[in-house]
């Protein structure tokens, strides 16, 4: 060959490589999205079965940036939100590939699936039945409608399905594990075994084959099998630990504490880096052994992981847990002061201001919630503190702004959520008071302590039925919870539901015999069916439980009562004293029956002693200024109240006794300095909230007084409680503003007719509305009661009846 024909060969074979290349190319670029699309997917599911999620996700978005209505696309996306837990995304996903292609079977069986889980079962058959058109024969069609036919009870038709899924394809899961239930379901553990040991000769290592495996295994009693399991689960999933946990679970359950603890180490030595393994070695030796033991685990793990925080926080918890706050504040400010970080010490000042705030020592607590707050003012924990503590304070408002403000750094706070509730509900905002009690118990995923919250919020607002349900749902849900029951019968026996009560009682006497509430509940109950003789029995049995405890002692007195068996109720409390001389209780008790025997002498003796006993004890110096009182002794019940205020001078029983004698004497200047300082101590009183405005408004002078106890008594804008809404219609009545002002005093009287002041206020308001005929008859009702009642509004009465009757009629 000649050089130029080589030349001439070797161009017309560069021309044959270019051309092909050229075709290759064109034939590329003409690939459709369709076909793009479809590559992607491919990738993605081969990513998807090496386990790499992540690029999975991104092949199946590139797909679906090339053709957006691709069921395919979502399909894959959805296996991807379900392997990093975002159900909502995965269910959404799930749909979108339905509602592209109705047909699109694996989506189907999905969506199937997730109706399933959801209890819709109604709406899982019908999904199963339109997938077995789709695929008669398909293993996947097949196990759903075993699985929906399981779950409606029909297990022979479950059984049928299941055995067709697995001729089908003898690997399918979801029909091992329905045929496996099955059998444990009629108590046939051998059986369930082998058709899990078949399913696991076809997919190996499978983790849900072999948990079920363990349920059989344990029906079976074969605790060497199990521990096999359990090692190979490990084995096969060495980055689960909660294999591992599960393991030390059921070692503690079988009575195997030191292999538990051997397991539990094990995790926490391969893995010294890892502080939540560490701790769950604490937690373990805490449950299994002692605080001390936990502690001195702690302080090892501090000595050799000095900057790790975590371990000196859970020593601050268990010491306060132990209730050695000295301790734990020592940790905590050493957390302070070697703070590395500002969430550190942001975290460790929080603990310590609410450990202060727990123990009384509210400036201390204030004052470090402000220090976090001048580090960072968005601190939710700080600020919950700082509004809980001006709940206390009465400074509801500054509360709730507080409150407000932590709640948009932690939205699903249940304590922020309860202290708002508080805080509207002193307000008078029931409906937001009700909103927020209804988010805490929504954020705590209706934990039943914050269930019996907001029941108790139902119950202040005389709503008792719908405590009882949210109670009934609680207790269903919950049924070994005390306060749940013991807040229910409280319900029952308001609502004189007596047998409901009797039932619930009896059941609390099964659950804890020594506690002296189901007893007292059945007691209560039993009387309301005037079984006296019954109701007693319990009372004894309560008394028997706990005699140390006040009201069981008051119970079982005031059930000798009922019957009329005075002479048994003496003898009892003279017994209790022949073995307790000092008990002020039965002293007290036994007083007020010699009262009501007219043997004041020896009354007033019992009182006298049970003084002496204990001169700080309110009650005593409160029942003798009565008895004197009601003896026309005014002198005598003056200096038994000073004698009381001089031993307990912020007594509030006390001081609530000497303004309504000052009251009483036409005193309102003095009585309303004691109010005020009474309000000073308990901001959220109602009673003295309520008191002091009514005072003012009743005497008040100038818009000033009246807007000072407007804003006392506007928190009972939407309270059931007559002398409340009495207090707020006639400071409404007091501005002027009559519409208001009516309704209010309008519902008061119908609550409390017999009252002189309720009427006489109603009789006022009608006047100024140029009612005369019904301000005539309130007020003529107002003065007819005003003879038996203290009515000093009386002379006022008259002469507004007078004026009125003057008048020529008009309506």
């Amino acid at each position: 060959m000649t050089l130029g024909r080589t030349f001439a060969y070797l161009g017309s074979r560069l021309t044959r490589v270019v051309a092909v290349v050229m075709i290759i190319s064109t034939l590329a670029a003409c690939d459709t999205p369709e076909e793009k699309a479809q590559g992607h997917f491919t990738k993605g599911m081969a990513f998807i079965d090496e386990g790499n999620y992540v690029k999975a996700g991104i092949e199946f978005r590139n797909a679906l940036q090339l053709k957006e209505n691709y069921a395919d696309g979502w399909y894959g996306l959805a296996l991807v939100e379900e392997n990093e837990g975002n159900w909502r995304k995965y269910a959404g996903d799930i749909l979108k590939a339905i509602e592209i292609d109705p047909k699109h079977l694996k989506a189907q069986v999905r969506y199937g699936k997730i109706l399933l889980l959801s209890g819709r079962l109604e709406d899982a058959l019908k999904t199963s039945d339109l997938v077995m058109k789709i695929a008669p024969e398909n293993s996947e069609a097949l196990a759903l409608k075993s699985a929906v036919m399981f779950r409606l009870g029909d297990k022979t038709g479950a059984i049928s399905a299941a055995e067709k899924a697995l001729t089908a394809d003898p690997s399918n899961i979801d029909a091992i594990l329905i045929l496996a239930a099955e059998k444990l379901s009629t108590n046939d553990p051998t059986a369930a075994v082998k058709i899990l040991d078949d399913g696991l000769v076809h997919n190996e290592g499978n983790a849900q084959l072999q948990i079920v495996k363990i349920r059989a295994l344990e029906n079976l009693g074969q605790t060497d099998e199990i521990v096999k399991v359990f090692s190979q689960l490990i084995k096969d999933n060495p980055e689960n630990s909660a294999f591992r946990k599960s393991l030390v679970r059921f070692y503690l359950k079988n009575g195997q504490q030191d292999e538990a603890e051997q397991e539990i180490r094990r995790i926490a030595t391969e893995n010294p880096e890892d502080i939540a393994a560490n701790l769950d070695v604490v937690r373990f030796v805490k449950t299994t052994k002692d605080d001390a033991a936990a502690a001195l685990e702690l302080e090892q793990l501090i000595e050799k992981y000095p900057d790790a925080v975590d371990y000196r926080f859970a020593l601050a918890a268990l010491a306060e847990a132990a209730k050695d706050d000295e301790r734990a504040m020592v940790i905590l400010g050493s957390i302070i002061d070697r703070a590395k970080t500002v969430e550190d010490e942001i975290a460790a000042r929080n603990k310590l201001a609410q450990l202060h705030f727990t123990r009384g020592d509210l400036k201390e607590a204030k004052a470090l919630a402000q220090d976090v707050l001048s580090i960072d003012s968005t601190s939710s924990d700080a600020l919950i503190l700082i509004g809980a503590m001006q709940i206390d304070d009465g400074e509801i408002d500054p509360a709730i702004a507080n409150l407000r403000s932590s709640m948009r750094q932690q939205p699903q706070s249940v304590r922020a959520s309860l202290l708002l509730a508080k805080a509207h509900e002193i307000n008078g905002s029931l409906e937001l008071a009700e909103d927020r009690f209804a988010a805490a118990y929504r954020f705590s995923k209706e934990a039943p302590r914050v269930g019996v919250a907001y029941a108790q919020f139902f119950m202040r607002q005389g709503e008792l039925l719908r405590a009882e349900r949210l109670l009934e749902r609680l207790a269903e849900k919950n049924p070994n919870e005390t306060e749940v029951l013991k807040t229910l019968a409280e319900v029952l026996l308001r609502k004189q539901d007596w047998v409901r009560a009797d039932e619930i009682a009896r059941k609390l006497q099964t659950m804890d015999g020594e506690d002296p509430a189901g007893y007292q509940i059945s007691g209560a109950a039993l009387a309301g069916l005037q079984n006296l003789a019954d109701s007693r029995s319990a009372f004894e049995k309560a008394y028997e439980v706990t005699p140390e405890a006040g009201q069981a002692m008051k119970a079982l007195v005031q059930s000798y009562l009922r019957e009329g068996d005075v002479e048994k109720a003496e003898n009892f409390l003279n017994n209790v004293l022949a073995s307790s001389q000092t008990n002020y209780l039965a002293r007290s008790l036994l007083a007020e029956i010699k009262f009501a025997k007219n043997e004041p002498e020896a009354a007033e003796k019992l009182i006298r002693d049970a003084i002496a006993g204990d001169p700080t004890e309110q009650s005593g110096y409160v029942m003798l200024m009565k008895y004197y009182l009601s003896a026309g002794k005014k002198k005598e019940a003056q200096e038994i109240l000073s004698e009381g205020l001089k031993a307990v001078p912020d007594g509030f029983m006390l001081n609530m006794s000497q303004a309504g004698i000052y009251e009483t004497d036409g005193a309102y200047e003095e009585a309303i300095r004691i109010y005020e300082k009474l309000l000073e101590s308990r901001p959220n009183s109602d009673i003295v909230a309520n008191n002091l405005a009514s005072l003012i408004a009743e005497n008040s002078q100038n818009d000033a007084e009246l807007q000072w106890a407007y804003s006392l008594a506007k928190r009972f804008r939407n309270s059931k409680v007559p002398y409340f809404q009495d207090t707020l219609g006639w400071i409404h009545y007091r501005m002027g503003e009559l519409s208001m002002a009516t309704p209010l005093l309008r519902s008061a009287v119908e609550k409390e007719p017999n009252m002189a002041i309720l009427r006489y206020h109603l009789g006022m308001a009608h006047k100024a509305e140029g009612h005369r005929d019904r301000a005539i008859k309130e007020l003529e009702k107002a003065v007819m009661l005003g003879t038996t009642q203290h009515f000093p509004q009386g002379k006022k009465a008259q002469e507004a009846l007078a004026e009125l009757r003057a008048m020529p009629k008009t309506n």
